[in-house]
């Protein structure tokens, strides 16, 4: 049995490495800061034609047909380069939910992912937030044919340059539990952005709200019953997608932090040699390297479609994202003064370790989504 991942995927995390490490340096990610998007579209079709997009989309789409497995590395780059992009959204969330949608629906979005010509995103949670569907803020009404679409979603990534955002609704008369999936675009009348200002400046984030927005039954993603489990799969890829960015991050703050405290000198030698900096650097490699292995387990389980994809995707999310905001945090300790101020790349990190954290659900409610699981069982 083979537990690494395969030489052509090692090949092509190299290559996205290099290419970030080119068009996504730090000094381009504070030039992209002042900017109104807060989003390089110029860096994003160049992932597009290293094929980062089309990963999961399939063949019959212009997409490569591939699992989340060959994702995974992809993912941890971006998360390393802290890229200001909707990669989970566009590329992990909305392929895996039309995989429920219809021939129309696939063929209206998963080309445009493909060449990198559409990005999307998610509204899921109101201000009640996760977990889902109790934090779902929109409700949806059947009037004749059509669908009409009325409340709020916050903390939608990139909200203001997607052509395309999946939107959570509870259908009216429906089950406490039950979701509907829509496919709702920046021109719908009834639609409006606000920004919102995060904690992790380096991802743009939006409120949406939605008065009375007609949508056609096309614009459902399969039916207005399926849409729990579509939404369910969809998270625990995300999930997985979220920690593996975590983990990448991690590792390059924890290099930072290793390479400034083999050069610092205080009294006459590297403060690398020091048995305070020995011990905090090897105890952030063992907290790094453990959540590396849930990250990647995750990533197999819900490549293969695991029983226990979506517990192993919770708990990574958990453990990785808890791991990142401790190594950033800690970096910054072995860099001392200079780590607390903007003209240092640290406090970038910490603060997407942060909102990793938070985004689609904290760790104490992906716990519960283990613990509940597992007592079930």
């Amino acid at each position: 049995m083979y537990f690494d991942f395969s030489k052509e995927q090692y090949m092509a995390r190299d290559s996205a490495r290099e290419f970030l490490a080119e068009r996504m340096p730090t000094t381009r990610l504070r030039l992209i800061l002042d900017t109104d998007a807060g989003f390089d579209r110029d860096v994003w079709e160049g992932l597009a034609e290293l094929g980062w997009t089309s990963v999961l989309v399939p063949e019959e789409h212009g997409g490569l047909g591939l699992g989340f497995l060959d994702m995974a590395l992809l993912l941890e780059e971006s998360g390393r380069a802290l890229l200001p992009a909707p990669l989970v959204e566009t590329a992990v969330m909305l392929p895996t939910m039309l995989e429920a949608g219809s021939p129309a629906q696939r063929q209206r979005w998963l080309p445009g992912i493909a060449r990198g010509e559409v990005v999307a995103t998610v509204a899921l949670a109101g201000r009640e937030g996760f977990p889902l569907p109790a934090g779902i803020a929109v409700r949806a009404r059947s009037d004749g044919h059509d669908w009409i679409l009325d409340g709020e979603a916050l903390l939608v990534p990139l909200g203001g340059v997607a052509q395309v955002v999946v939107t959570a609704a509870r259908p009216e008369g429906a089950g406490l539990d039950a979701v509907a999936l829509f496919l709702v675009e920046p021109g719908d009348r009834g639609l409006s952005s606000q920004p919102l200002v995060g904690l992790d400046p380096t991802l743009r984030m939006q409120a949406l709200r939605l008065e009375g927005v007609r949508l056609a039954a096309d614009r459902l993603i399969g039916e207005s019953a399926q849409g729990r489990s579509i939404l369910d799969r969809a998270l625990a890829a995300a999930a997985a997608g979220l920690a593996l960015q975590a983990v990448g991050g991690a590792g390059r703050a924890l290099a930072m932090a290793v390479e400034y405290a083999q050069v610092r000198q205080q009294f006459g030698r590297p403060i690398g040699s020091f048995q305070a900096i020995k011990h905090k650097c090897a105890d952030m490699l063992v907290a790094y390297e453990t959540a590396r292995s849930g990250a990647y387990y995750a990533a197999w389980a819900v490549g293969a479609g695991a029983p226990d994809a979506a517990v192993a995707a919770a708990m990574a999310k958990a453990t990785s994202t808890e791991m990142f905001r401790l190594v950033a945090a800690e970096a910054i300790q072995v860099h001392g003064g200079i780590g607390f101020t903007w003209e240092h790349d640290l406090h970038f990190y910490l603060k997407r370790a942060k909102y990793l954290q938070f985004a689609l659900g904290t760790p104490a409610q992906h716990r519960e989504t283990v613990a509940a699981a597992r007592f079930s069982a």
